[in-house]
């Protein structure tokens, strides 16, 4: 794999063997992130350790103590107007709930959070396989799975877009088989995006009993099924038809595994 460095001041339409991790690190720096934070939990380590800590130029970057703290301070970060990512693992996500689901249901106007998970099918860099799926639908969040590692790039786009559009945190979840293997991407034209400017109102940065309510019903009665809609035209799914009666509904790389079948 080239360096990182070199990878991320390419031309457009340039070629290269990248690690899963690389290439959602080299999607942060091309769609315009600002800022990116996560704790060392493999197989989401190398996004920053390997990547992102070599572009600092580029971005501001560094790791927190624990996951719940990273999420709160990509929060601070979004708060303040940026586009920001946190890494972590899948028993990350657990550590970090109470960080996240107070986040999910924030409702003020804000630069993107996007939050990378990276789970296993087994027990392999992890200590668990807990299907975080479950804990992220009831917390009203977003969940994107990239099928393969183009989609892994191109996602960091899509999820920022997401977030600023609909005020909510996007959880981007993939899985080690993606992170940690390699394969080729396309890389596309970078962009620019200016920071938001931090609203003076900070009550809807608030959850506290007496507002909670009210933010909750705002998640639920509006921003759900604002990026349900949405979701029906985004071409986020692709449907593949065949001469057979029967089909095989699929997500994230288990695309892959399917195809090869």
């Amino acid at each position: 794999m080239a360096r990182f460095a070199d990878i991320v001041n390419s031309p457009p339409d340039s070629k290269f063997i990248v690690q899963g991790n690389a290439a959602f690190a080299l999607g942060i720096i091309h769609a315009g992130y600002h800022a990116a934070t996560g704790y060392p939990g493999t197989p989401s380590t190398e996004v920053i350790d390997k990547s992102l800590a070599y572009v600092q130029d580029r971005i501001k970057v560094g790791w927190s103590v624990n996951e719940a703290v990273a999420v709160s301070t990509a929060l601070g970060h979004a708060m303040a107007g940026s586009d920001t990512a946190v890494t972590m693992k899948i028993p990350g996500v657990f550590q970090a709930a109470d960080a996240i689901t107070t986040t999910a249901f924030f409702t003020g106007k804000a630069g993107a959070l996007v939050i990378f998970a990276v789970t296993d099918y087994v027990p392999s860099s992890t200590q668990h396989v807990i299907d975080a799926r479950y804990f992220f639908a009831s917390s009203g969040l977003p969940v994107l799975e990239p099928r393969n590692h183009q989609e892994v790039y191109e996602i960091a786009w899509t999820a920022a877009d997401m977030s600023r559009r609909f005020q909510t945190p996007v959880i981007v979840l993939t899985s080690g088989m993606l992170a940690h293997s390699e394969a080729l991407i396309r890389t596309k034209q970078p962009r620019t995006v200016e920071p938001l400017e931090m609203p003076a109102d900070v009550k809807a940065w608030m959850n506290l009993p007496s507002l909670a309510r009210a933010n909750y019903n705002t998640v639920m009665r509006e921003r759900i099924p604002a990026i349900k809609t949405w979701c029906e035209s985004a071409g986020l799914a692709d449907i593949s038809t065949g001469t057979d009666d029967w089909g095989i509904i699929v997500n994230g790389a288990s695309e892959i595994i399917v195809r090869e079948a």
